[in-house]
């Protein structure tokens, strides 16, 4: 559950920072009609007056406050072979300070609903029986990752069909910048559906089942190493031979700075030479 939301708000022309936080059981806040600058991971999203902000914390509130579910998952940068792992050489990922965030709670019955607030978008689709196949839809669709994790994880074992989740995606990592944006999506929706439906799996085993899902279902020609490094975090070394042997180094001390190029690719777009 989330028993409380944070938000932190830099007024324009060098204002004072205003820290507001909403507790449970807290009322609805009002706020006078000054202007103020909003960012959210990085981008701007222009101004709005304190009036429409409090309107938006007490409609993120009401939402938050039913969730049932939270799981996360995060970035990654990688140290050392890029592109190496999917022609089975070993590779090194640092996990980043950057993650991606599902809240979900109860939903109809056998459905399946999942909205990303960073893309502004939204799917829906059913619960899969055993051994029943997910429709992909066209193109580079958000909902094909959430699709393609179900079908890995529910379509190959018992599980029951009366559960449904409304689940939401927030995510801080940024997105086609080579950082694992999607595997981060993969393994925090594979720990969620670990967690509502108890399929009690390791974290190596959603780490396996988010790479399935990209690599078999969506077809997308991607190693191990986003999944991996997303899903054991700190810093890992990540064999790409059976038995696909990990290692978890000792980083403590280390710092690393990622520059973001401009340069956005995705990982669909790259094949094994």
């Amino acid at each position: 559950r989330a028993p409380f939301m944070t938000c932190h708000i830099g007024l324009v022309a060098a204002s004072p920072r205003i820290n507001i936080t909403s507790q449970r059981g807290a009322r609805n806040i009002s706020f006078r009609q000054t202007r103020v600058g909003i960012q959210h991971s990085g981008r701007s999203q222009g101004n709005i007056t304190l009036s429409e902000l409090g309107k938006k914390v007490n409609s993120s509130w009401r939402f938050y406050r039913k969730m049932h579910w939270m799981a996360s998952a995060a970035g990654r940068a990688d140290l050392l072979n890029t592109h190496q792992d999917y022609k089975g050489l070993p590779v090194v990922s640092a996990a980043r300070n950057m993650r991606t965030t599902i809240y979900a709670r109860e939903y109809t019955s056998g459905l399946i609903k999942i909205m990303s607030q960073t893309l502004g978008q939204e799917d829906e689709f059913g619960v899969p029986d055993v051994g029943e196949q997910l429709e992909l839809r066209p193109g580079n669709w958000f909902g094909n990752y959430a699709r393609a994790v179900t079908q890995v994880l529910l379509s190959s074992r018992f599980h029951p069909q009366s559960v449904g989740i409304q689940a939401e995606v927030r995510s801080e990592v940024p997105i086609s910048s080579g950082l694992a944006s999607s595997a981060a999506l993969e393994v925090a929706f594979a720990s969620l559906l670990n967690r509502v439906f108890s399929l009690g799996l390791s974290r190596r085993e959603i780490a396996e089942a988010s790479y399935k899902a990209e690599r078999e279902v969506m077809g997308i020609p991607c190693g191990r190493l986003d999944q991996y490094g997303s899903a054991l975090g700190g810093l890992t070394i990540i064999e790409n031979r059976p038995p696909y042997h990990t290692e978890v180094l000792k980083g403590k001390g280390l710092f690393f700075v990622v520059v973001d190029s401009g340069i956005r690719h995705a990982t669909s777009s790259i094949h094994p030479v």
